[in-house]
């Protein structure tokens, strides 16, 4: 995984993260879909809590609650930064209000909110 990268999961690949030597490796994996969904949020967040290394996660607007049960996987991991997308600046409030109700955000925000807590928690890693 290289720094200051951005990686999205293609049409219907999960993409999954493993911690190998102290390093962070992405990959996609053409396995199952989880509850209907390939790629999965809620995969790629628990292969993120199974690499227990220090993260930020976000969870925003989408339909249904794929990434909300993950989301607090990493949140009682103690190793990672949840945050999620608050109603109102949600365009469709199902992923994100799911994980709020589970207490799974330790962040809650608008767009404009989460962009300016994420920036200080990246400059925070130095």
């Amino acid at each position: 995984m290289l720094r200051n990268q951005l990686y999205l999961a293609q049409k219907d690949v999960h993409l999954e993260v493993r911690s190998r030597a102290e390093q962070l490796v992405v990959f996609e994996r053409d396995a199952a879909k989880e509850a209907g969904h390939r790629p999965s949020v809620n995969r790629l967040f628990r292969s993120l809590a199974r690499a227990n290394v220090d993260s930020i996660a976000v969870l925003m607007t989408g339909m249904g609650e794929d990434g909300a049960e993950a989301l607090l996987d990493l949140a009682e991991s103690k190793r990672c930064y949840t945050m999620a997308q608050d109603q109102k600046s949600s365009v469709v409030y199902g992923m994100n209000r799911k994980a709020i109700e589970l207490n799974a955000a330790c962040f809650i925000g608008s767009l404009e909110d989460l962009r300016t807590e994420l920036s200080k928690k990246i400059k925070g890693w130095g």
